[in-house]
């Protein structure tokens, strides 16, 4: 994973968004860090309470690092298709989407991309965040108060 992120962050139009996926690996291994720590403290069934948000959160992350990777895929034979075209600006370039079918499917990947980064992907710290307070209210709730 490290490594195409590692690329984004060194990208000249991917660099935001390489640093928006790796700040989330960052929350994720907080993530399992915590999960471990309480399973490794015996405290097993508050581990499990966290399956399905780590779960998510690991989801989450990996949406991301394969949208920054076909980002930097997309945006490589975007270059090319645009050198061959002779588009040297942004005008120039949505013109060719206009005619080049395959140069309109790249440039919405890369939109897609960076809605996903840089709009849905940051919601994973708050996630995280819940995740770390440890509410363990569903194990304390005696089993004649669910009816």
């Amino acid at each position: 994973m490290r490594p195409w992120v590692d690329g984004a962050v060194d990208h000249p139009r991917l660099a935001l968004y390489g640093h928006l996926v790796r700040e989330a690996l960052g929350w994720l291994d907080d993530a399992l860090h915590h999960v471990v720590s309480l399973v490794g403290n015996g405290q097993i069934e508050a581990g499990f309470l966290e399956a399905t948000p780590l779960l998510e959160i690991f989801g989450d992350v990996l949406l991301g690092w394969m949208h920054i990777c076909q980002a930097q895929i997309s945006d490589k034979k975007l270059e090319e298709l645009y050198s061959r075209a002779g588009a040297v600006d942004e005008r120039d370039k949505a013109a060719c989407a206009l005619r080049n079918p395959e140069i309109a499917f790249l440039r919405g990947k890369l939109a897609a991309s960076r809605f996903y980064i840089g709009r849905v992907l940051p919601v994973v710290r708050g996630k995280v965040e819940a995740l770390k307070r440890k509410e363990t209210a569903p194990l304390d709730i005696e089993e004649g108060a669910l009816g």
